[in-house]
């Protein structure tokens, strides 16, 4: 049973993580955005 990341596993999480973060703030921030402006506030 292996513990622990190889670096390939890491390099999979960064390359996932640099995909991921700038979507999920993309999509939060228009989310926040948007919101108000359907609502009509």
């Amino acid at each position: 049973m292996k513990c622990g990341l190889s670096p390939s596993d890491l390099g999979h999480f960064t390359r996932l993580g640099l995909l991921t973060v700038p979507a999920t703030l993309a999509v939060s921030t228009v989310a926040l955005w948007g919101a108000p402006q359907l609502i009509g506030v």
